[in-house]
């Protein structure tokens, strides 16, 4: 179910599975912060730190709070992407929104691939931009766990990228919400161990592979895709010879989510018939019980119009792309699995990559969870080596999106966009 909030807040609900990232430190308004440091979360506007281009590591206050990035380019996109793997699959949502100075929302918010329950899961992830808010120089991230939800210790895995201005919508593609289904399978390649965080994710970019899933836990390849080129995924299960692999116990959805490459949520494209009349699975979650199965979905191709209306879909960039796999933390598997779930995921990159560049100027890089993953690292080795009392900075799981920028902390999660309306800010 798609579903989008009136005030342009997103919810980071649990979901699929990243993990682990430790963010590099922000840039404030005030002061820079150190390497490898967290940042803190504002309660208001008026002191909250700016945080530069880049993958930061922010603290999730238990109350509303705020940071900033800042405009440097004439009618850039402002995107920031957030993440979390959190301890408590059950928690509750983590509302997100841009908004201005005095707490007017920047009107733009992306729907959701989910439904309106919280389903038990460590990854959360969540993505905005800054919408309406296209003369600020400065506009502000505000972060409020939902009621019922304590995040209380845990950190986001913040992205953050300011998008130039294109020299002539009026000259691009239209938005791309049907892509036409492919029927064929991609070559076996074997069995292949997914990522528990954005940096540890392989690239499936076109075959045919084995994985294997447990209930609650992050799940995630990476897929880079170009200006014009779309991803498919299919999933399958070969169910049980005998019919009686779930004696006693309820099957079960493994679903697949798009997530951006600054984290959170884009939407699945509706799929068309092949032009060869091969027909698209019905549905994008693989049910998998006794018998055989299989399901499948499609991206948009990757157009700037994406981010507009009718779709407001964030899959509107070229970049690393990701597929996670979740299945809801509370699912009890039959004994027969042994505690975990063998399915195969076929993944193909269609269409050619277009050529030249929509922008006025060229784009900066966007965020590299890897290297920010490595240098974190490294940042704790050395305190390690160089203090041994004080405890090291790990890879702290988790992605939390929204469109400009997201931190995560240890675990997978996936985020989930729910209906906001009726919700005390």
């Amino acid at each position: 179910m798609t579903t989008r909030s009136g005030n342009g807040a997103i919810a980071l609900t649990a979901a699929a599975a990243l993990a682990p990232w430790l963010l590099v430190p922000a840039v404030g308004a005030a002061a820079v912060a150190p390497a490898a440091s967290t940042v803190q979360m504002a309660p208001d506007t008026a002191s909250a730190q700016v945080l530069a281009p880049g993958v930061h590591q922010v603290a999730i206050s238990d109350q509303a709070g705020y940071f900033a990035v800042e405009r440097t380019i004439p009618g850039s996109t402002l995107w920031v992407g957030e993440t979390v793997v959190t301890a408590n699959p059950g928690n509750g949502d983590l509302l997100l929104a841009a908004v201005k100075e005095n707490l007017d929302d920047c009107g733009w918010s992306s729907p959701g691939v989910v439904d309106d329950l919280i389903s038990d899961h460590e990854f959360r992830t969540g993505v905005v931009n800054s919408g309406d808010c296209t003369d600020e120089d400065v506009v502000y991230i505000r972060n409020e766990p939902g009621s019922g939800s304590n995040f209380s210790g845990e950190t986001l895995q913040v992205a953050v990228w300011e998008e130039p201005p294109v020299a002539d919508a009026g000259l691009l593609p239209p938005a791309s919400a049907q892509v036409r289904w492919d029927g064929d399978r991609r070559e076996d390649k074997g069995r292949i161990t997914l990522g528990s965080d954005f940096a540890s994710a392989p690239d499936l970019s076109n075959g045919s592979w084995q994985v294997r899933l447990y209930p609650g836990r992050t799940a995630l390849a990476k897929v880079p895709l170009e200006w014009g080129q779309h991803l498919q995924a299919t999933l399958s299960h070969p169910g049980y010879e005998d019919g009686v692999g779930f004696s006693g116990k309820e099957p079960f959805d493994v679903e697949p989510r798009l997530i951006t490459p600054l984290g959170g949520e884009g939407n699945w494209a509706e799929a068309k018939p092949s032009r060869s009349g091969s027909k698209p699975p019905i549905n994008h979650a693989l049910y998998v019980s006794d018998y055989p199965r299989s399901s499948g979905a499609v991206s948009p191709v990757i157009q700037w119009k994406n981010r507009t209306d009718p779709t407001l879909n964030p899959a509107a960039f070229p970049g690393t792309y990701y597929v996670s796999l979740r299945i809801d933390a509370d699912v009890e598997l039959p004994e027969v699995m042994n505690g975990a779930v063998d399915v195969t995921l076929d993944i193909g990159v269609f269409g050619e990559p277009a050529t030249g560049s929509p922008y006025a100027k060229t784009p900066a890089d966007l965020p590299d969870f890897k290297a920010a993953a490595a240098e974190s690292a490294g940042d704790a080795d050395a305190d390690d080596a160089s203090d041994p009392s004080e405890p090291a900075w790990g890879v702290v799981g988790g992605l939390g999106a929204i469109a400009v920028g997201m931190t995560a902390a240890g675990g997978a999660l996936l985020v989930r966009w729910r209906r906001l309306t009726g919700r005390a800010r």
